[in-house]
């Protein structure tokens, strides 16, 4: 991306990226920013922070758990605080973009001086960090081996080993269910980082897992995260998002749930410490930095806005039913819902559906258990092309539906 782009065609794309690390997803964030103080021309502050919130929604709605865009948008925020024109808004950008740089190159020098020669190092996924810092090891002739898990679903790991081999590093990539295994191999591990959390260290998911199999077996831990990696505590616990499930099975069959989240974090308890541009901070250190950090009102607001959407949006995955209820007039009514109780309860209130309304009150007569919303619409319409005595042939044999096992019903 270049800032000769529209910066509303470089928005979009930022905002899409879910394969990129996150100094590559916060270069882009930092180039829609000079892109919209070069080109746009607010006719008012009231019009230019308006801008700035489009700009920040869009932006931590596609990654709200990685705090250099959050740190990147604070600074941006503090920027235009005084100043009702965007004079001062590429200068903070390209400030800290440019301090960013700087301190990967030293997070990068401090890890590669952790290796003795000849060690192997594992990680997961792909960092940008951990790549300069092995690169680097290798320039001065380490002779580093890597292990790397693949880092499903988007397989960034297999792109990082396939990078790593082509500048002559040994790697060995694996599947991620064999990261406890492959601890066995490894002298230390490198852990790439999203944000650096009261809780933890925030990452690809795996990293909870695998920090905890490597200290088990007194590997040392490592993560590898300059200060733009510091999450802002103000603005509460980062938000980690659900993924489209399709991207880990795009059809999957009824009873079957879906979980596709890209983060989680490991314990600090299960971590050496981070190494910094300033050397290696312990869990403290970098805790105490992340609550110092001045978080602006307005990015403060919009986070959680933005965190309220997303957990409505992309809800965790949870139970979907299908059910069938019994009118005051002996007719069936078919449905589906979340919370059995309170949906014939509603039912009974009037609330329910038009046409049970004027027939209560109502009673449950069965329930089938689907995985998601789709799949238990898919039910439902199969349902409701069946007779009567088709919907009272499954109410009466209590079988699987369409995929969906019968659920336990009580009296209601």
């Amino acid at each position: 991306m270049t800032g000769s782009d529209d910066w509303q065609a470089l928005l979009a794309a930022a905002a899409s990226d879910n394969v990129s690390g996150a100094h590559s997803v916060t270069a882009d964030a930092a180039s829609v920013l000079v892109a919209y103080s070069e080109q746009a021309s607010p006719a008012s502050r009231d019009e230019l922070l308006a801008d700035l919130r489009r700009i920040s929604c869009d932006l931590l709605s596609a990654q709200p758990a990685m705090a250099s865009i959050a740190n990147l948008l604070n600074a941006a925020w503090w920027s235009v605080h005084d100043d009702s024109s965007l004079k001062t808004l590429p200068g903070a950008v390209e400030s800290h973009t440019a301090s960013a740089r700087e301190a990967v190159i030293a997070v990068s020098r401090a890890a590669s001086a952790l290796l003795a020669p000849e060690s192997t190092v594992m990680t997961i996924s792909a960092s940008s960090t951990v790549a300069q810092a092995l690169l680097l090891a290798h320039e001065e002739a380490l002779r580093p081996r890597v292990v790397c898990l693949e880092s499903r679903p988007m397989l960034e790991g297999q792109r990082f080993a396939a990078m790593l081999a082509e500048n002559g590093l040994p790697v060995t990539l694996a599947v991620d269910a064999a990261a406890h295994d492959c601890v066995a191999q490894a002298d230390l591990l490198f852990l790439g980082v999203d944000s650096l959390t009261p809780e933890g260290v925030l990452g690809k998911i795996g990293i909870a897992g695998l920090s905890l199999a490597a200290r088990q077996a007194g590997l040392p831990v490592y993560a590898l995260a300059d200060r733009t990696k510091l999450w802002p505590v103000a603005l509460g616990s980062p938000f980690i998002r659900q993924r489209p499930p399709e991207e880990v099975w795009p059809d999957p069959p009824g009873g079957v749930r879906v979980s596709n989240r890209y983060f989680d974090v490991a314990d600090w308890a299960n971590v050496e410490g981070v190494v910094s541009e300033d050397g290696v901070l312990t869990a403290a250190e970098a805790r105490k930095e992340g609550q110092a950090i001045p978080v602006h009102a307005e990015l403060a607001a919009l986070y959680g806005e933005v965190a309220e959407e997303l957990s409505s949006a992309f809800p965790e995955p949870r139970d979907w039913y299908l059910y069938i209820i019994s009118c005051s007039d002996n007719t069936l009514y078919t449905g589906i819902t979340t919370d059995l109780e309170r949906r014939v309860a509603q039912h009974n209130a009037g609330k329910g559906a038009a046409y049970t309304a004027s027939r209560r009150p109502v009673a449950l007569q069965a329930a089938w258990l689907f995985p998601n919303r789709s799949a238990a619409t898919r039910a439902e319409r199969a349902m409701k092309r069946r007779s009567r005595p088709g919907k009272l042939k499954a109410i009466e044999r209590g079988d699987a539906f369409k995929g969906g096992p019968p659920a336990q019903i009580e009296p209601l």
